[in-house]
Order: structure tokens, then sequence, then C-alpha cells
């Protein structure tokens, strides 16, 4: 650092980094946390049961990790790059940032072409397991059938893409007369039941008779699924672009430092000639 301070440009290169970092730190505390915490949402248990053999949720966790990873590391560079005058370090730093806004884009466009096959396999996967595995009772300790009970219910929704769907879950054992479960009716307490999984309905007969009106069998569970992943999907490409952003601007500084300080050296050298 020179005598005078670090320049405008110099504190706006160490606030980005210093994001970067942050993010880092984040994104590693929150593919952690779906990891290991991961049952305590039970969407995400619903994904994750029924896509087990994919291994997409925790994939995708372990991205958030390794992503987090690098851009922490990227974070802590770019700060020392700010100020240290190693010509080889900064173009080692700057080299890392363009390869991960490269694998970045690819990442993204790779998502993006394989969105409607991830979304047909995950359709099949929920299908062939409320065939196999629902239990149609709330004290069900099936993690798949506890997920689609309460997506149902959180999301008021029935059935993965219809209500008719439970026609054929084998599991469902002890149904009497019932047409659809009871976390497919309107609650008139529906927090009661997310909380503690206590059911009251608002019209008891509409697990035999479901109508448009007592119960949501005319919204599948699948379509409320696909576009809540969808609004994810979207949260994250936003904040993969900010950071694409973020980490051009990084390099855009950096080289405005570099040929800054290249200018000064070539100056005092030319002075220093000229004084001998």
């Amino acid at each position: 650092m020179s005598e005078k301070g670090a320049s405008p440009t110099q504190l706006t290169l160490i606030f980005i980094n210093l994001l970067f970092v942050v993010a880092g730190i984040a994104s590693m505390a929150v593919g952690g946390w779906v990891l290991i915490y991961r049952e305590e949402v039970r969407v995400l248990t619903l994904i994750d049961v029924a896509t087990n053999d994919l291994g997409l949720l925790q994939n995708a966790a372990i991205l958030l990790v390794t992503s987090g990873i690098v851009i922490f590391v990227l974070g802590f560079m770019g700060c020392r790059a700010t100020f240290r005058d190693q010509k080889c370090y900064r173009v080692v730093y700057i080299g890392l940032v363009l390869l991960c806004c490269v694998i970045t884009v690819v990442a993204c466009v790779l998502a993006f072409v394989y969105r409607d096959q991830v979304e047909d396999k995950l359709l099949t996967h929920l299908e062939k397991k409320l065939k196999t595995e629902y239990q149609g009772f709330t004290s069900s300790k099936v993690d798949f059938s506890q997920a689609l009970d309460y997506a149902q219910v959180d999301f008021g929704c029935c059935g993965v893409q219809s209500h008719k769907d439970y026609e054929e879950a084998m599991s469902w054992t002890v149904r009497n007369s019932a047409v659809v479960p009871p976390t497919c009716c309107v609650m008139s307490d529906k927090e009661a039941y997310l909380d503690d999984r206590f059911i009251t309905l608002e019209d008891t007969s509409c697990v035999t008779v479901p109508t448009a009106t007592n119960s949501y069998i005319e919204k599948p569970c699948y379509n409320e699924l696909k576009d809540w992943m969808e609004e994810q999907v979207t949260i994250v490409g936003g904040i993969a672009i900010g950071t694409i952003v973020l980490q051009l601007l990084s390099v855009l500084f950096l080289v405005a430092i570099m040929k800054k300080q290249g200018k000064d050296t070539d100056y005092l050298h030319r002075s220093n000639l000229y004084n001998t």
C-alpha cells in the first residue's frame, strides 16, 4: 500500500471481495444446512426422497458448499491482490476469476437445457413413490408419506398429477370409503397441521366426497412443486448473474490498479534516469 493510503479503486475492489467472502460463507452454510437438516423442511424432504437415486438434492447442496468455498477463496485472494504488488499473483487471481465466470455460465446453460428432463424424472419418481409408499394417515413414519402430506397442506394441492392418483396408492390399506387423504381437504387451521400435524377439517365429509370447495382436488401438487422449484432456480440464477458481474468488475478494477501502478513505476524510473 502506498503512503497516501488506499485509492477509491482499491477500496471498491476490497468491498467487492469482502462481499465474495460473505457470500462464500453464506453459500457454505446453506449447503451444509441442507445436507444435515433437510428433513426440517418437508418440501426438501419430498424432493430428496422422491429423487433419492438421482441424488438431486444432495448434489445441489454439495454444489452450494463447493461454490461457497471457491467464492470465499477468490474473495480472500482478491483482498490480497489489491495491495500485493506482485504481477504473477494478480494474473493467477484474474485467471481463476475468469475461469469461475466461465464455469458458472456453463452451469447455468446446462441447468436450463436439462431442466425439462429433470422435471420429467421428478414427476416419474413422485408418481412411483405415491403408488408404493404413501400410507394415507398423518401418523405415518414413512418420510415420503409425511412430506407429501405436508406439501399438500402447505401448497393447497392434492395428488401428484390428480387426486385420482390415490386410487393406485397400494400402501394406503386402511382407507375405508375415503377417496382422498385428509391433507387434501381445506383445513380451518392450516398452521395447526404444519406445526403439530393436528387436523381440523372445515368439512368432515371431504375425504369421502371431495369437491372444488372443500378440498384441493383441482390443484395437482406437481404443478405447485414445479413452480416452487422454478422460483428457487430463478433466485439462484439471479445470484449467479450478480456474482458474475461482481467478478468481472473485480477483474476490471484490478487491471486498472495494475495499469496505474505500472505507469507510476515507469514515471519513477524515468525520473531516476533523468536525475542521474
